[in-house]
């Protein structure tokens, strides 16, 4: 159906290696679809079900993603640059080692997904939803984290170095050596959070809820 695939039913087709620029993929369902390798530059995949789908060192830069579904989606080595996720839902997803610098991420959903050694360097990501999401290791250095929600999150070895986590929550959530020097957790919820040997130096800690927190060995 390319280029314009505007609400056809996809549904586990396999498309991998398929050069598919600028295709018209808008409320299609292309549900466990097999995408790897496939150049889909500029594609539109607006309110697209993309749920379980193999994206995997696709190129998907320019992309418009906007209020898409793709939980449970495996995105490892997907190529990003200028690609539009607001609103997505990437729940459960695996975006492991991803570069998601140049990426639009308001209003996007992370929950459970998997974004160990991602990189979120100074992203907006104010409110986004990244309960129970692994985010082992990943990178969200000066990121505006600011009333996000990351209860039961693994942070474990992330940096957060000068990150806003004002009015986040962090409860229950695994800190274990994370580095939050100079972060702003003011009025952050850090309930029964695990932040063993966490970096704390110069942090911003007013008004925020530790009961219960796990501080061994920090700073």
């Amino acid at each position: 159906c390319a280029p314009s695939c505007i609400g056809e039913n996809l549904l586990g087709r396999d498309l991998q290696g398929a050069t598919l620029r600028h295709s018209n993929f808008m409320e299609a369902n292309l549900r466990g679809a097999n995408l790897s390798n496939a150049d889909l530059y500029d594609a539109n995949f607006l309110g697209a079900n993309l749920a379980s789908v193999n994206l995997q060192n696709a190129n998907m830069k320019g992309a418009q993603l906007v209020g898409a579904t793709l939980t449970k989606a495996d995105l490892r080595g997907v190529q990003l640059g200028d690609t539009d996720l607001r609103g997505a839902d990437l729940s459960q997803s695996d975006l492991t080692q991803a570069d998601l610098t140049k990426v639009h991420l308001a209003g996007v959903t992370f929950t459970g997904a998997k974004l160990v050694e991602a990189n979120l360097r100074g992203k907006n990501l104010a409110g986004v939803n990244f309960v129970n999401a692994d985010l082992t290791g990943a990178d969200l250095t000066g990121s505006d984290l600011s009333g996000s929600r990351l209860s039961g999150a693994n942070l474990s070895g992330a940096q957060l170095t000068g990150a806003n986590l004002a009015g986040s929550w962090l409860n229950l959530s695994n800190m274990t050596g994370v580095n939050l020097t100079e972060a702003n957790l003011a009025g952050a919820n850090l309930i029964g959070a695990n932040l063993a040997s966490a970096n704390l130096s110069g942090s911003r800690l007013v008004d925020a809820d530790l009961i219960g927190a796990h501080v061994n060995g920090a700073n």
